[in-house]
């Protein structure tokens, strides 16, 4: 009876805790959409279209730099996840692997940035920035450069903000974000009312987010207490090796889901025209402003699943896993429903009358849109403890598909049937995603119970 108890009151004080992190991570995520969305609106009314087109282009660059970690800091998310449980041992592991990542990350950074300094006489700017402005198109070429410099150091610099999260501190975590949000929107506001040239204004808006990562960074050794570390290069090399492994898997999947998601525009551009295209980009960014803000709160529950799997809690994963894929098929069949209806006030708002879609594409979209988000709900858990194979065989089956069954239903039937294609496709990933789930789980659970019968007969 009194088990039982505990067992109660455990459930419930993670579940507790839970909730206070995906509400810290949900909020800071709605702050930071808000404040984007403000921040172009502030840009467009403050300068001209070649200039706000000199932003779009360099801000485009960093969707790209992004990829750069390699996927190291998801594994090291993972690693440290899985070896705070360790006690102090698994503490003193963590802070090996912690520095081994971030003097990796300072060394590649310093090395491209010697190697892009010495090329970039020979970068072709003109094919980036194509203006007539000539004033425009030389500091396109200097602001290009300082903002590479700032995207390869921010991945150093903000290495220890995503490991919050790995430690149960989603709070500081949000934290961190929202002030960057909050002081870049500032900055930029400050700067396009007196009237500051663009590139300026750019480099001030990078650089903020660059300090900010930085201090939150310096933040999260001082809050583990990591000051001291004793560096030896083969340790270092086999922990970035053994890293790297697993990471290249994490960009494998970065890069699949990015061409995934933005096929939908690129085959409606290419093969039916650029006017349909348009309007289901406005569609898709209507039901992303949406889906960021919600796909935010898988963050802490990455963390917490790969925590509870550590501890042998596989219950309670597939429990919260079940539980987070109704909220999350019942949230967007709402939100399908919702923007579906008011779908041209929405085009309206963000794009102007030119801009114009029907019911049925927002529904169609909508769908597409919610089915991946639901796929990435299922598979937390192999992304949670690194078990990727049957995700990225997946991927590859997809992406061969796409690439050559999809362009010629386009050509034949249309877009519409595209949509549903893809669908289609998207459903059978996350039945295949969920037989692995219960394949993971029941592996686990039965090793387990090998164990106990071993130590029985002993």
């Amino acid at each position: 009876m009194r088990s039982n108890r505990m067992f109660t009151f455990f459930m419930y004080s993670r579940y507790n805790n839970l909730f206070k992190g995906v509400s810290w991570v949900v909020a800071s995520s709605i702050i930071g959409s808000v404040l984007q969305f403000l921040l172009i609106f502030v840009l467009l009314n403050f300068y001209k279209q070649e200039e706000f087109g000199l932003w779009a282009s360099i801000t485009s660059i960093a969707a790209v730099i992004v990829t750069g970690d390699f996927g190291i800091v998801n594994v090291l998310r993972n690693i440290i996840s899985r070896e705070v449980l360790n006690g102090s041992k698994g503490l003193a592991i963590s802070k090996q692997y912690f520095y081994s990542a971030l003097i990796f990350f300072m060394c590649l950074a310093i090395l491209l940035s010697i190697i892009l300094l010495f090329i970039s006489s020979y970068i072709p700017f003109e094919h980036l920035f194509k203006t007539d402005n000539e004033y425009l198109r030389q500091q396109g070429r200097a602001i290009f450069l300082i903002i590479q410099f700032i995207f390869l150091f921010n991945i150093p610099f903000s290495i220890g903000i995503p490991l919050f999260f790995s430690f149960g501190e989603s709070k500081l975590y949000s934290i961190v974000n929202s002030v960057k949000s909050i002081v870049a929107f500032m900055i930029v506001l400050c700067l396009s009312i007196n009237k500051i040239h663009i590139t300026s204004v750019a480099v001030a808006y990078f650089t903020s987010n660059l300090l900010i990562s930085l201090l939150g960074t310096l933040y999260f050794i001082y809050k583990r207490k990591w000051f001291t570390y004793s560096f030896n290069w083969w340790d270092c090399y086999h922990k970035i090796r053994e890293m790297l492994t697993i990471g290249v898997k994490f960009l494998s999947i970065q890069l699949f889901s990015s061409f995934l998601q933005n096929v939908l525009t690129i085959y409606a551009g290419s093969m039916v025209g650029l006017g349909v295209a348009a309007n289901i980009n406005v569609v898709q960014k209507i039901f992303s402003f949406f889906g960021g803000i919600y796909q935010s709160a898988f963050n802490p529950l990455w963390s917490e699943l790969a925590s509870a799997f550590q501890k042998r809690n596989y219950d309670w994963c597939w429990s919260l896993l079940k539980k987070s894929v109704c909220i999350t098929i019942t949230f967007f069949s709402f939100v399908v429903i919702i923007v579906s209806v008011l779908g041209d006030f929405f085009m309206k708002f963000i794009a102007g009358n030119e801009f114009k879609s029907n019911v049925s594409m927002f529904i169609l979209v909508g769908i597409l849109f919610s089915i991946r988000i639901v796929f990435d709900n299922v598979s937390l858990l192999q992304n949670a403890t690194n078990k990727l194979n049957t995700i990225i065989y997946g991927y590859s089956i997809m992406f061969v598909y796409v690439l050559i069954v999809i362009p010629w239903l386009v050509q034949q039937y249309g877009i519409e049937l595209m949509i549903l294609n893809l669908i289609f496709m998207w459903g059978l990933f996350i039945v295949l995603a969920y037989w692995d789930l219960r394949k993971i789980i029941n592996n686990r659970k039965n090793i387990e119970n090998s164990c106990s019968l071993n130590k029985e007969e002993l």
